[in-house]
């Protein structure tokens, strides 16, 4: 018995060797030359020629690996046959012994194939015997980018190019481009509710991407009742900017309660208070009285006249350290229409000469630095989601449930010969958009 074993266990390892070198033929698409990690328009299951931030301009490349046994010839017999209408199409093939790389002679295709073009691999440019049923056909699709890469702004004509985006599609927060608040500023502010202090504290776990979509949270803390927790995102230390066009679509469809107010603004470096930074809220919500804030917030070194009461919170709750009698700011705001029951899209342009704010699409305020050049900034500033809480729009503490905002995306554009800085891994690099064609 025990030698039936051993021949059998013989017979069994001549198989696996005899089958070592048969696996199939690999096709693969590599999108590592265009690939970037701070604009995302390129799916996990990506595969054809992929529309970059540079309209009709594609990216992508395919890679073909013979397994052991079979290699492709120095013939000038093509190692691929194309089947379909690719006549408008030029590419490049490169081969060596085993691997074959199809991609495009040139990015910029200005008709692009309404079908896919079937491609097979070319017997006669392969030595060695292909055997029945390997993979040896594939197909070169295009795919047109479903997010807009340029923005031609209806005001004033300039024309912006995609430069950094997340559309939330992850599942877990990119750490490439976002800190987490938690991080950075975990307590955020002390209140008083019935005579008693209470809490506002940030955490990870209250800023989550779930669905498609960044969610902050507003609760009270399980265990501790005199405890707030939000979340919130920043890119400071990945990408601060200057100038361009900001975007994000929000859903308010749980933002229930009162006393907290999601947002997202554009925000200064510490080094630029006093000097060329000033925080832009592209919004603020008040989910009490369904009112928008668009508000601008700096700092001077000197007295400051009496605050207008809307704008207070940044002054005098945010700040505690006696530095409110150097603040300034400049505020409009209005009543959101189908606040809950839609989804909206708020943006701002920011130009060397002015501010303009969208709401849905609409404009809803401008500022101008003829009016005053302090309003609108000249730093590089970050993108920063919020979910804030206190006493404004009523007391955080009077909420019994939790509350949540969501942002679908982050698009920010600039102009070719606007920039940003892009730190990596430590390392930052102030980079033109003129310089940022052709990425996924």
């Amino acid at each position: 018995m025990k030698q039936f074993i051993l021949i059998m266990i013989c017979i069994l390892l001549q198989v696996i060797h005899a089958h070592a070198g048969s696996k199939d033929i690999t096709w693969k698409w590599d999108y590592s030359e265009a690939d970037d990690i701070f604009i995302d328009l390129l799916g996990k299951a990506a595969t054809g020629f992929m529309e970059t931030n540079t309209p009709n301009c594609y990216g992508g490349k395919l890679v073909v690996k013979l397994p052991e046994g079979l290699h492709f010839k120095q013939t000038e017999a093509p190692a691929f046959l194309l089947i379909g209408n690719a006549e408008e199409i030029a590419f490049n093939v490169d081969v060596n012994d085993s691997m074959a790389i199809l991609s495009l002679k040139t990015s910029s295709v200005q008709t692009v194939p309404s079908e896919a073009i079937n491609i097979t691999l070319n017997p006669k440019a392969i030595k060695g015997k292909l055997r029945k049923g390997m993979n040896t056909t594939g197909r070169l699709s295009f795919h047109p980018s479903e997010i807009p890469t340029v923005f031609k702004s209806p005001i004033t004509g300039r024309t912006y190019h995609l430069v950094f985006n997340d559309e939330f599609d992850d599942g877990v927060i990119d750490t490439l481009k976002w800190d987490t608040r938690s991080r950075r500023s975990p307590f955020t502010r002390r209140g008083m509710y019935q005579e008693k202090p209470y809490y506002v504290l940030c955490h990870e776990d209250w800023t989550k991407e779930l669905h498609g979509e960044l969610r902050l949270e507003v609760s009270k803390y399980p265990t501790q009742n005199n405890v707030v927790m939000t979340g919130g995102i920043l890119s400071l230390g990945r990408f601060m900017a200057r100038y361009g066009y900001y975007e994000t679509k929000a859903s308010f469809r749980d933002c229930i309660g009162e006393g907290y107010w999601p947002a997202f603004w554009i925000h200064f470096d510490e080094a630029d208070k006093y000097g060329k930074g000033t925080e832009i809220d592209v919004f603020e919500y008040i989910p009490k009285d369904k009112q928008i804030f668009q508000t601008l917030h700096w700092y001077k070194k000197q007295a400051m006249e009496e605050q207008q009461s809307e704008v207070q919170h940044a002054a005098l709750d945010y700040d505690k350290s006696g530095q409110f009698k150097e603040h300034r700011s400049s505020t409009e705001y209005f009543v959101l229409d189908e606040a809950q029951s839609k989804e909206h899209t708020f943006a701002v342009e920011w130009t060397p000469e002015e501010l303009i704010f969208y709401t849905d699409g609409k404009v809803t305020r401008r500022v101008n630095r003829k009016d005053d050049p302090k309003q609108v900034p000249s730093a590089y500033q970050m993108v920063y989601f919020s979910c804030s809480a206190g006493e404004w729009g009523g007391n955080v503490m009077e909420n019994q449930v939790p509350a949540y905002v969501y942002f679908d995306y982050c698009r920010c554009y600039q102009e070719s010969d606007q920039d940003a800085i892009y730190t990596v891994k430590g390392n930052g690099m102030k980079v033109s958009a003129s310089r940022r064609v052709g990425k996924l």
